[in-house]
């Protein structure tokens, strides 16, 4: 966390950029790819439906913290 509020301090985002990439929902084309070769089409659904739901709160905890 040190090392994030001391990259913000100079202006620099890059830190926090990273962090909230690794927040963010499985891709959407793990469904395409599902879909395509009709495999595994409702578990790649569940799992974009929980990891968009999932997201939100730890996102907002996530930039909270960086704050």
């Amino acid at each position: 966390m040190r090392v994030f509020r001391e990259a913000r301090h100079r202006g620099q985002h890059a830190g926090e950029a990273v962090v909230v990439m690794a927040a963010l929902p499985v891709a959407q084309n793990v469904l395409n790819y599902a879909q395509r070769y009709n495999q595994s089409v409702i578990p790649a659904r569940d799992a974009i439906f929980i990891t968009t739901l999932g997201s939100i709160p730890v996102l907002l905890v996530v930039s909270t913290l960086l704050a």
